[in-house]
C-alpha cells in the first residue's frame, strides 16, 4: 500500500479551515469519523487528530486510501468545502499520485480544474 509522507502543517492548516466551514453546518469531527466508519475505515478520534489535526512537528505516514477517503467524506458533507487552489496545494504537498488527483475532478468546475492543473503540474 502506497503511503504519503505529509507535511502536517499543510494538512492541519487546511483541516482547520475545513472544520470551521463544517461547523457552520453543525458538522463536527465526530460526524466525519462516523462517516469514515460508514466507508469501512476504522479510525479513532485520537488517531484522526494525530494524523490530521494536531502535532505538526510529528511526522506520520498516511495511506493514499485513507487520505482519499477522508477527502471524499469531506466532499460528501459539502462539495464546496475545499477550493480548487487549496485542494491542489494539499495534494501537491502530500504527493498524491496523479490518477488519484484526477478522481476528484468532478467536484470542481472544468475551468477551475484546468486552471489549477496548468498552474501546478
Amino acid at each position: 500500500m502506497h503511503e504519503l509522507s505529509t507535511p502536517k502543517h499543510v494538512v492541519i492548516g487546511l483541516m482547520r479551515q475545513v472544520f470551521v466551514r463544517l461547523h457552520e453546518h453543525s458538522i463536527y469531527v465526530a460526524d466525519v469519523i462516523d462517516a469514515l466508519h460508514g466507508h469501512a475505515v476504522e479510525i479513532t478520534r485520537t488517531r484522526f487528530d494525530d494524523l490530521f489535526m494536531t502535532r505538526p512537528e510529528r511526522e506520520v505516514n498516511i495511506s493514499v486510501g485513507l487520505f482519499t477517503t477522508v477527502i471524499t467524506v469531506l466532499f460528501e458533507f459539502d462539495t464546496q468545502i475545499i477550493s480548487a487552489e487549496d485542494f491542489f496545494n494539499l495534494v501537491i504537498a502530500t504527493r498524491i499520485p496523479l490518477q488519484t488527483i484526477n478522481s476528484f475532478a468532478h467536484y470542481f468546475s472544468t475551468v477551475l480544474w484546468q486552471k489549477e492543473l496548468q498552474r501546478n503540474l
